[in-house]
């Protein structure tokens, strides 16, 4: 992912999958739990986003940000 972009996820089950693919991007001070605990009880942690340092984490909509296409939808359809 490029900085400033961000993608759309639906489900725990893809929000798991974007941390596996990211986790070595993953923002440090966030655990997979700590991101499931926000995903499960704030409806608006939707978003994959990546900073301008390109780190990753769950997030709400960031209106400057460019929102691109899930790549874990892409993923999936190739397998």
């Amino acid at each position: 992912m490029k900085s400033k972009t961000q993608f759309q996820i639906k489900t725990v089950d893809e929000l798991k999958e974007a941390y596996e693919l990211f986790k070595d991007r993953w923002g440090e001070q966030y655990t997979l739990e700590y991101d499931i605990n926000d995903f499960n009880h704030n409806k608006d942690f939707r978003y994959i986003t990546c900073k301008y340092d390109s780190s990753i984490f769950l997030s709400q909509r960031i209106y400057s940000y460019e929102k691109v296409k899930n790549p874990l939808k892409e993923i999936i359809n190739s397998l």
